[in-house]
Formats: structure tokens, sequence, C-alpha cells
């Protein structure tokens, strides 16, 4: 993963709070320093640690809320990654 971002478009309503974390099976939060407040609208980048992330591993998304449970909200996010030993790919 070499670069990334969450968009919040739509505040998550969560009776007290909502956070999501980007990370992997090894460190739920690698990709995000701090976890992205869901609550408010807005950017975050994600942080580009240098980590290779295994051939068979996955990037993790985590969604947690405390109170009452979200009944609105949208986010989105993307990645940018290398895979390791091509020298030219595409997808989309």
């Amino acid at each position: 993963v070499v670069d990334g971002l969450v968009a919040v478009s739509e505040s998550f309503n969560a009776g007290t709070n909502a956070t999501l974390k980007i990370g992997d099976s090894v460190d739920a939060d690698r990709y995000t320093a701090t976890p992205v407040d869901a609550k408010t609208v807005g950017t975050t980048r994600l942080t580009a640690t240098g980590y290779e992330v295994p051939a068979t591993g996955k990037v993790k998304f985590t969604f947690a809320q405390t109170g009452t449970a979200a009944t609105t909200g949208k986010a989105r996010v993307g990645i940018a990654y290398i895979r390791a030993g091509r020298t030219q790919s595409t997808q989309g």
C-alpha cells in the first residue's frame, strides 16, 4: 500500500462515536495512525508505512460504533498499491 484515503461524505449518526480503521491481519490500524472519525464529513489520507503485505495477506477494514447503532452514513475508501514482482500491470 503506497497511498490511499477515506472520504466520509455523509456523517454516521451512531449514538456516541463511529470510527474506521484500516490495517491488516497483523496490525488492525497500520494505515490509519488514529481511527478515522466517521461522524465527521471529510477526507483523511492513509499513512503509507512501507510495510509489504504478504502475498496471501489482505487489507482489513474495521468499523466500530458505540451507543445507538448508526442508521445513516457513507464513506468511500481508495487504496493505491504496488504488486511485487510486476513490471507492468493495470486494473480497472
